[in-house]
C-alpha cells in the first residue's frame, strides 16, 4: 500500500497535534496523581489512596487501555480531588480513541488528507539522482507548483534531498500498481514524468497512466538509446508519451554550449577523439555526426569493447561511419594512447579529446597520460559533479571538466519548460 509524506516544511500541524497530545496525556497523569494524592479512591480500591506512588502510576497508565482496569467510580476525599479523577478517566479514553483513529488512518488511506488537496501537480516518479534534479528543475521555473515524488524506497538520500524543497510531498509505493496510480491523482495532475532506472517499468507505468488519463502530459525516461527510437516515433499518435534520454539532452547541451564554438574557431576540418563509448558518448556522436557532417574529417573511438559498440550503434543510426577509426583499448593503459598518437600522427590539425566514460578517476588518469603526450590539445573531461579536488585536478593539467550534473541540471529544466509549460499553454489556449 501506498504511503505518502511531505516535506519536513510541512510538518508544524502535524507536530502541534503530537505536541497537544503529549500534553493531554501528561494531564491525565497529574489529575489522576492529584486526585490521589489528595485522598480519592474509587468504589473497587477504597484504600487506592493509601497505596505507593508507583501503584499510582500503574493505575492512572491503565486508563489509557481500552476498557482501563475495574476500578470503579471516585469516591472519598474532596470533591475537586473527585472532580480531578473524573476528568482524567473520561479524557483518557479519549486520547487513545484518537491515536488509534489516526493509525488506522494512516494504515488504510496514508496520506489521504496532503493528497486530497493536491491539485495541478507534477508527479515525479523516481527518486534517485535524475528524480532529485528534476524537482529542482521544476522548483527553479515554477516556485508554487506542487510536486509529488513517488519511489519504492523512502530511505534514498536523494529523496531527502528533494524534500528539502518546499510542496513536494512524497509517496511511497510501486508506481506499477493501480492502488499507486490512483493515489497519484493524475486526473488533477499539470503533468506525469517516470524517471526510475528499469526503462520497462517506465514504459509501462507512462502508458498505464496515459490509458488512465489521456490528457494528461507525460514524458518518460527512456536510458536505452536503441529503445527509445521506436518510443519518439509511437509518441507522435495524439497525446501519446514522450521518451527522452538525460544523455541525448545532455550531450546536445554541451554541444551547442561548447563543441560548437571550438569547430567554428578551427578554420580547419577537425579530428576528435572520443574516449569510452557509452550512452552519453554514442549520443555525441550522433549529434557530431548529424551537425558537423562537413567539418570532421575524422573520428576516433577509444573503448575496452570498441569494435563491439560501434557495430551496434552502426545498426542502430543506420549511417555511414566511413570517418570513424576504431580502437579497442584500455583509456589507462600507455599502449593504447600510444596507438591513439599513431593515429593522429600524420594529421595536420590538432585533435579534440572527449573523455566521456562514466568512472571520473578513469577520465582523469587518461588525461594524465594524455598530458604528458600533448601540451597543445583541447581536452574536454566528463565528471559527475564538481569538487574542490577536481577542480584543482583540472586546472593543473589544464583540462576543461564538464560536470553531468550541470548539465543534466540546465537540460531538464529545458526539458520540463519545452514539455509541459508549453504543452500548458497550448492546452489552456485551445477551443474547449
Amino acid at each position: 500500500m501506498p504511503h505518502a509524506t511531505s516535506s519536513p516544511r510541512r510538518y508544524p500541524i502535524a507536530g502541534l497535534f503530537t505536541l497537544l497530545r503529549g500534553g493531554a496525556i501528561l494531564l491525565v497523569f497529574t489529575l489522576m496523581l492529584g486526585a490521589l494524592a489528595s485522598g480519592v479512591g474509587t468504589t473497587e480500591q477504597p484504600d487506592l489512596a493509601q497505596q505507593s506512588p508507583l501503584a499510582w502510576i500503574y493505575y492512572a497508565g491503565g486508563l489509557f487501555v481500552f476498557g482501563g482496569l475495574d476500578l470503579g467510580t471516585p469516591t472519598g476525599g474532596p470533591t475537586v480531588g473527585q472532580a480531578a479523577m473524573w476528568s482524567a478517566f473520561f479524557l483518557a479514553p479519549i486520547i487513545t480513541t484518537s491515536a488509534v483513529a489516526e493509525a488506522f488512518t494512516r494504515l488504510v488511506k496514508p496520506g489521504w488528507l496532503q493528497k486530497r488537496k493536491l491539485r495541478n501537480h507534477v508527479v515525479i516518479v523516481g527518486a534517485g539522482q535524475i528524480g532529485s534534479l528534476y524537482v529542482e528543475s521544476v522548483r527553479a521555473l515554477e516556485p508554487s507548483r506542487p510536486i509529488l515524488l513517488v519511489d519504492r524506497d523512502a530511505g534514498l538520500a536523494t529523496t531527502a534531498e528533494a524534500l528539502r524543497h518546499r510542496g513536494v510531498h512524497f509517496l511511497q509505493g510501486d508506481v506499477r500498481r493501480p492502488v499507486t496510480l490512483e493515489a497519484m491523482q493524475l486526473g488533477r495532475a499539470h503533468a506525469l514524468v517516470v524517471l526510475t532506472e528499469d526503462d520497462l517499468i517506465n514504459l509501462e507505468a507512462a502508458w498505464a497512466a496515459w490509458q488512465e488519463s489521456p490528457q494528461l502530459p507525460i514524458a518518460t525516461h527512456v536510458a536505452d538509446l536503441t529503445l527509445l527510437r521506436p518510443v519518439e516515433r509511437v509518441a507522435t499518435e495524439g497525446n501519446a508519451p514522450v521518451g527522452f534520454n538525460t544523455h541525448q539532452i545532455g550531450a546536445q547541451h554541451l554541444y551547442l554550449n561548447h563543441l560548437a564554438e571550438h569547430f567554428l574557431s578551427t578554420g580547419y576540418k577537425d579530428i576528435v577523439v572520443l574516449v569510452g563509448f557509452g550512452r552519453f558518448a554514442q549520443t555525441l556522436l550522433e549529434l557530431m555526426l548529424a551537425e558537423e557532417a562537413d567539418n570532421l574529417k575524422k573520428i576516433i573511438i577509444v573503448d575496452r569493447n570498441a569494435s563491439f559498440y560501434v557495430r551496434r550503434f552502426e545498426v542502430d543510426v543506420q549511417q555511414s561511419l566511413d570517418r570513424v577509426v576504431v580502437l579497442d583499448g584500455d583509456p589507462i593503459d600507455p599502449a593504447t594512447w600510444k596507438s591513439i598518437e599513431e593515429a593522429v600522427a600524420e594529421e595536420q590539425a590538432t585533435p579534440v579529446y572527449l573523455l566521456c566514460g562514466s568512472s571520473e578517476v578513469t577520465n582523469l588518469r587518461a588525461a594524465m597520460l594524455l598530458r604528458q603526450q600533448s601540451t597543445e590539445c583541447r581536452i574536454f573531461a566528463r565528471c559527475f559533479h564538481h569538487s574542490q579536488f577536481v577542480d584543482s585536478l583540472s586546472k593543473q593539467l589544464r583540462v576543461e571538466m564538464l560536470s553531468f550534473e550541470d548539465l543534466l541540471r540546465a537540460s531538464l529544466k529545458e526539458h520540463y519548460e519545452s514539455e509541459f509549460c508549453r504543452h500548458r499553454r497550448r492546452r489552456r489556449h485551445s477551443p474547449a
